[in-house]
């Protein structure tokens, strides 16, 4: 034990639990911590940004690219509020975050002075957004709440967890125990040997198995590719898995595939995964048994049942049903390679109505190559993105999933490309969600961060507007948009922009950028895209 601020004690603690990078924002209640970092800079990183949803973007960015856990650091009331979109994407992604958020002084919070930055229990609103939520109640106690967070990230099912601390605990010097080393592994549960073999038995007699994977499985592509080679078995990924197995791979599809085996699956494995819309809008019959694995027990019963659950880590479960495969099995699965190729033919047909957005997707890929990292807003392209992009490996496709934040590609960009270093970031976003944070260009510029910013600018909020012609007879209203000169406005923050408004333009555009060494803006000349909406609202097959 020895005497240092809170401040000193939470950079201990991080530098501790080895966290080198920092995304924050400085203000009055957070000096104290920044002061600290200031005079351990040959430990910590520290990256600032300018406007706390920017901070809390790029450490969803840094996690979701690397897995390592993102830090954001901002000041109470607005700057939480302000970070929230991104940590509620986080917590949509299961993304390991910890954000690091001020207070007033102790004994005036919750009373209701009007102290700067004061809401209504900031406390509650936090625990409202995050999987834990820790406060420092006193100096000495910043270690093992520290600790305590980290364990928290890295127990069965990772997502945000938030900790808050005092002003005044942060600035005074008190006695604080040396930092803690949170435990270092992934926690995961034990798993049912029962379960394991009734689900084995079940997906040995399968006429038709089909395994679906979520983003609870997207880091366990090995073992995923060989139980599935050995029950010969699709593979269908929701967009948070989509590199679980390379999409080249003979029996990887994405859910538009999966909606055509539904209708064919007797024994469905669902791989962390919440299993929706296919569970509650493809429909469900006595024919079709649901086997659900994951890591959060809450997730396998949360569907109506029946449903068969196991509660394990995705990887360790298929490597225990492959073990247990391997003793059940009597002769090889049968092959399907014809009805693979039935249903890869029927989901080609269905893309041939999104083929501009796919030529477009498929340039970026080949420009950004199989290791590079595409961001995705909510753009004409996101849409088809989900059934058509190329992905090849995990984390290299980053999208907000369910919580469909628009606004977080030209941020979260920014995290990624610091996540990955050398390899070719691509922030993708229309006109409409880029303008979101678009002052982070400016951080772009200050730390050197050579990402690509795509823009497709179409003079509107795209999607918005096809909605309100097709659904709403063509009432359209807030749509259209007032856009600067892009090209123009990112020379104006000190780099290169460049235009393109054919698939041709847009290859040389993404080469020239992706070879400068600093950060670059293409904005793409967005034609009407066709609509892609057909491929998202699939019909009942079943029951």
């Amino acid at each position: 034990m020895s005497e240092k601020t809170g401040g000193e004690a939470i950079v201990d603690s991080l530098i501790a639990n080895n966290i080198d990078t920092v995304f924050g924002l400085p203000g009055a209640q957070l000096d104290p911590i920044f002061v600290a970092l200031h005079d351990r800079q040959d430990q910590i990183r520290l990256m600032h940004t300018r406007h706390e949803q920017g901070c809390a973007y790029m450490a969803y960015g840094y996690a979701e690219a690397s897995g390592r856990i993102g830090t954001t650091l901002v000041v109470p009331g607005p700057g939480l509020l302000n970070a929230a979109a991104a940590i509620v994407t986080g917590y949509a992604c299961n993304t390991p975050m910890l954000c690091l958020v001020g207070q007033g002084r102790s004994h005036l919070i919750g009373r209701g002075f009007g102290i700067l930055h004061e809401i209504p229990d900031q406390f509650a609103t936090a625990s409202g957004l995050v999987k834990w939520a820790g406060k420092i109640e006193r100096p000495e106690d910043i270690p093992g709440q520290f600790a305590e967070a980290i364990n928290q990230i890295r127990h069965h099912r990772p997502r945000p967890v938030y900790l808050e601390l005092p002003f005044d605990y942060a600035k005074e010097k008190a006695e604080i125990p040396q930092a803690l080393v949170a435990a270092a592994d992934h926690v995961t549960p034990e798993i049912d040997a029962d379960a394991i073999s009734n689900a084995a038995a079940a997906l040995a007699g399968a006429k038709c198995p089909l395994i679906v994977v979520g983003g609870g499985a997207r880091m366990a592509g090995e073992a995923v590719r060989e139980l599935a080679e050995l029950l010969n078995a699709p593979v269908a990924m929701t967009q948070n898995a989509l590199g679980t197995l390379d999409c080249r791979h003979e029996l990887a599809f994405t859910q538009l595939g999966a909606h055509h085996w539904w209708s064919k699956a007797d024994v469905v494995l669902a791989l962390g995964t919440r299993l929706f819309p296919a569970a509650m809008a493809w429909g469900r019959d006595s024919e079709q048994r649901i086997i659900k694995v994951d890591i959060d027990a809450a997730e396998t019963n949360r569907l109506p049942p029946p449903i068969d659950g196991i509660h394990g880590d995705v990887a360790e479960v298929a490597i225990a049903l492959r073990s247990s495969l391997d003793k059940c099995m009597t002769k090889a699965a049968p092959d399907r390679s014809d009805e693979i190729l039935q249903v890869r033919a029927a989901v080609e047909k269905e893309l041939e109505i999104v083929a501009p957005q796919r030529e477009l997707l498929q340039v970026i890929r080949e420009e950004l190559g199989e290791d590079g990292v595409l961001v995705s807003d909510l753009t004409q392209l996101y849409f088809a993105a989900q059934d058509v992009f190329p992905v090849h490996r995990p984390r290299t496709y980053i999208q907000p999933s369910y919580q469909g934040t628009l606004g977080h590609a030209a941020a979260t960009c920014l995290g990624a490309q610091v996540a990955v270093g050398d390899r070719p970031v691509i922030g993708l976003a229309g006109d409409g969600g880029f303008m979101f944070t678009v002052q982070e260009l400016a951080t772009a510029v200050q730390y050197n961060i050579p990402v690509t910013f795509l823009v497709m600018n179409d003079g509107a909020f795209g999607n918005v507007k096809r909605i309100l012609q097709e659904d709403y007879d063509g009432r359209v209203i807030c749509a259209d948009l007032q856009n600067p000169n892009f090209v123009k406005l990112a020379e104006s923050f000190g780099m290169p922009g460049r235009r393109a408004s054919s698939a041709d333009d847009l290859r040389t555009a993404l080469q020239e950028s992706i070879a400068e060494s600093g950060p670059t803006l293409v904005e793409y000349r967005a034609p009407e895209f066709p609509s892609p909406w057909p491929l998202h609202f699939r019909q009942k097959v079943r029951g």
